[in-house]
């Protein structure tokens, strides 16, 4: 589990809960409910600081900097918040196979309160931003990625759905039954942000559903010593295959969103001039580390 959390430290709760999962259906592993719930606001925190992130670093690229400096705070409240709910910023060792750590109920008011307060900031900022012709100039029209080009090179995540893909892996989990999952089908380096932003204020929504109650059913047991587990990280899709023999973890395949993503990312750079590239390296949200695998 902590190699999972290490492959890369800003989808570290994605790879968490893939792998535990992968393994958890392998050896029929059953989940409490408060778990689930948990795992679930987890995870949409997650996406929520990477999302934060990536749009700081957009305003950055286009010399925004009193945008970039007031997303650069909010990035950090949301980094103090995960610290606050799991004990860690980047919400590593939170999660164990079977389910989550042991967990302080009273900690939910205090998520509830200033996940609300960030997310209120962001969408005032946000609001802002879209009147800002310089900022959106940047953006517009630079390094599109088509959607068929995004389907042929395994693209997931905000990035296909920015190229018009209603394609979320969340869809496959009964958990987030009234998921809404925001498309753009220009699929540039806007529509890149204008989702991101937009999943998070989605992600908000979901964690203060997950807050209310705690009374999930439990997952059915699976005897058949193999295992896949899934997650939609803020990138895309992390995929965990595993084999398990006597209690003993055998064999593990890895799939991970950024090593494909690099391959979109060379394909919309083309034509476009060399001080824009940065806008197509930070809106693709890719990493280095998850892609080393």
């Amino acid at each position: 589990l902590k190699m999972a959390e290490n492959i890369c430290g800003n989808f570290a709760f994605s790879h968490s809960f893939a792998f535990s999962m992968a393994v958890e259906s392998g050896v029929g592993k059953i989940i409490d409910s408060k778990s689930q719930r948990l795992r679930i606001i987890a995870l949409e925190l997650e996406r929520i600081y990477n999302h934060l992130y990536v749009i700081s670093q957009l305003a950055q690229a286009a010399a925004q900097k009193v945008f970039a400096s007031h997303m650069s705070y909010l990035f950090e409240e949301s980094l103090r918040l995960n610290k606050a709910f799991s004990g860690s910023r980047y919400l590593k060792n939170f999660n164990k196979i079977g389910g989550i750590k042991d967990f302080d109920d009273g900690k939910i008011q205090n998520l509830k309160t200033n996940i609300q307060k960030i997310v209120n900031d962001f969408r005032d900022l946000y609001d802002r931003s879209l009147v800002s012709g310089n900022f959106l100039d940047r953006l517009y029209s630079t390094t599109v990625l088509k959607v068929q080009d995004a389907v042929n090179f395994g693209i997931t995540g905000p990035t296909l759905r920015a190229a018009g893909a209603k394609e979320d892996l969340r869809y496959e989990d009964k958990r987030y039954d009234d998921l809404k999952v925001p498309i753009r089908n220009d699929g540039d380096a806007l529509s890149r942000m204008e989702v991101r932003a937009e999943e998070i204020f989605e992600s908000e929504r979901i964690i203060l559903k997950e807050c209310e109650k705690f009374n999930l059913d439990v997952e059915k047991s699976n005897d058949s010593n193999k295992g896949i587990g899934y997650a939609e990280s803020p990138t895309g899709t992390i995929v965990y295959k595993v084999d398990v023999k006597n209690s003993i973890l055998s064999d593990l395949y890895i799939v991970t969103p950024s090593f494909w993503g690099f391959n979109g990312l060379v394909n919309s750079l083309t034509g476009n001039v060399f001080t824009d590239f940065q806008f197509g390296v930070e809106s693709f949200g890719i990493n280095f580390a998850d892609a080393a695998l």
